[in-house]
């Protein structure tokens, strides 16, 4: 039973369109598919030939006391230049036959190959002393409570890169320190959050961000989470003077009469009502605030 639902494809081996009645049909034709199937096999066996081929190479150099660099370089399945810098690396001896033949010693080459990475001659005083410096990035993470990207962004950042001892990856305990440990902040010892904020003022994140960069308050972040000092942000926004008693700040007179804030910027405008500007706090006078807007309640 076939589909009366038709579909127009394009067959995968000769590129001409068809119309076909199933979606996974790939050929227009069983001769295509044939010679598809031929063509596959024959890439198939290509590969295997070059495999063998190679295999078969290998053999041979593996045959050989001594291999000259480009020969050296196909054992070891690295560029030319990798091997020279491993002959001057490692003072590997090579015979030099003529002005441009070089030979190397195969043995030499395998003592490369399976060579521990970590110092093997190394004191107990010196491994002692080289784990006291490093520490992993796992134990920076937890010491300063910070995030994997933000550890590696910084890394990035700051251009530190990580010292590769016996398969692991170290890092400088010193400069993780200095990187991380946010030291400048010991005397701070309270903090506000984003969300604390956005709740406190009804701000949004950005301008949360443009009063921290304009004021240049300090602000932490652990563990994906940004906190801003308390004394400094309330500073800067006039939080930490006493003015409930005579003033009034725009959101509590947008809440007492139910005006928006734009209207009661003009209207404060229009009337030419004085202001005390603390930060980013704008203070009114509650007296003369109360009495312009009972009146104007009044009249109309």
């Amino acid at each position: 039973m076939y589909s009366l639902l038709t579909h127009d494809r394009i067959c995968q081996h000769c590129g001409k369109e068809f119309v076909s009645q199933k979606r996974s049909t790939k050929y227009c034709s069983h001769r295509c598919a044939n010679l598809a199937d031929k063509a596959r096999k024959k890439t198939q066996k290509q590969l295997l030939k070059q495999e063998s081929a190679k295999e078969a190479r290998r053999q041979d150099l593996l045959q050989k006391n001594f291999l000259s660099i480009t020969e050296a370089a196909k054992l070891l399945q690295v560029s030319r230049n990798t091997i020279y810098i491993l002959i001057k690396k490692h003072d590997i001896p090579f015979q030099r036959l003529t002005a441009r033949t070089v030979r190397v010693a195969q043995d030499e080459l395998y003592k490369i190959r399976h060579e521990v990475k970590s110092p093997i001659n190394s004191t107990p005083q010196e491994l002692a002393e080289r784990d006291a410096s490093l520490i992993t990035r796992e134990e920076v993470t937890k010491t300063y409570g910070i995030s994997t990207a933000w550890f590696f962004s910084q890394l990035k950042k700051h251009g530190i890169k990580a010292q590769r001892i016996a398969g692991g990856c170290f890092y400088n305990k010193e400069e993780m320190e200095r990187l991380f440990s946010h030291k400048e902040f010991l005397h701070i010892t309270e903090w506000y959050t984003f969300k604390e904020l956005k709740d406190m003022t009804g701000f949004r994140t950005e301008s949360i961000c443009d009063i921290i960069r304009t004021n240049k308050i300090p602000k932490k972040k652990i563990n994906n989470c940004v906190y801003v000092s308390k004394k400094h942000w309330d500073q800067a926004r006039g939080s930490h003077l006493n003015l409930e008693d005579e003033y009034y700040t725009m959101q509590q007179i947008c809440e007492k009469y139910g005006l928006s804030r734009n209207y009661l910027y003009c209207f404060l405008r229009d009337h030419g009502i004085e202001r005390i500007k603390i930060g980013n706090f704008a203070y009114f006078k509650k007296e003369k605030i109360d009495d312009i807007l009972t009146h104007r309640n009044v009249r109309k």
